[in-house]
């Protein structure tokens, strides 16, 4: 796509936004990218971000979503951050396809972390101890979720509530962790207390490296 193309989009972006939507003009946008916001909340992309075809980001009354310099999300990702939210990618995270973010206080990936395809990151879950018995909504817990600079979130995994994954760490695809959950022992190295998982990265290079090259991006 030529870099006149993206700034259209880009213009046009700024058009459907209610709230505030900050990007530089050297920002890539993909056919069908879409970014709400409401009145109040801001939208911060970086320097050299890459928004894949249809990815969606949405941004309710209050909320900040800051996107770092040189981030991408892939196609069909969505980044959800309910009112008064906040939403953080460090420079050089890659949000994987289809991957989403649902943030009801605080989400943040550090700089070079990669939440892999079709992987969840959601800070608010069921407080099934405290269920009513009648139609009413269950109560939630609702806890920050982090995911350490340059760790790696496997494919098809999902945190919840409280999940936060140390710096240079890994989780495997298809794991899901909250923040009172053991994470699977499939490898011996990897250890994990009070919803923390710890797994120093051997790889020289990153997952995001390599779907990059896969993909021919």
């Amino acid at each position: 796509m030529s870099a006149p193309t993206s700034f259209v989009r880009l213009l046009v972006l700024r058009v459907r936004t209610c709230g505030r939507l900050r990007a530089p003009s050297h920002v890539h946008v993909a056919r069908g990218t879409r970014i709400s916001a409401a009145h109040g909340a801001v939208v911060t992309l970086g320097v050299g971000t890459r928004l894949g075809p249809d990815c969606r980001i949405d941004a309710a009354a209050g909320a900040r979503v800051q996107i770092g310099d040189s981030a991408r999300l892939g196609a069909d990702s969505r980044i959800d951050a309910r009112a008064g939210a906040q939403v953080t990618l460090g420079a050089g995270a890659w949000l994987g396809e289809r991957a989403l973010i649902v943030a009801r206080a605080q989400v943040a990936v550090g700089a070079a972390g990669v939440v892999g395809d079709w992987a969840a990151l959601v800070d608010a879950a069921p407080a099934w101890s405290d269920a009513p018995a009648g139609p009413a909504p269950a109560p939630r817990t609702v806890a920050p979720v982090r995911v350490g600079a340059r760790a790696r979130v496997g494919a098809h995994a999902v945190f919840e509530a409280g999940a936060r994954l140390a710096d240079d760490a890994i989780v495997a695809p298809y794991t899901v962790l909250g923040g009172s959950t053991d994470a699977p022992s499939s490898r011996p190295e990897t250890t994990h207390h009070q919803g923390v998982v710890t797994h120093k990265v051997s790889d020289t290079q990153s997952y995001a490296s390599q779907t990059e090259r896969q993909r021919g991006l």
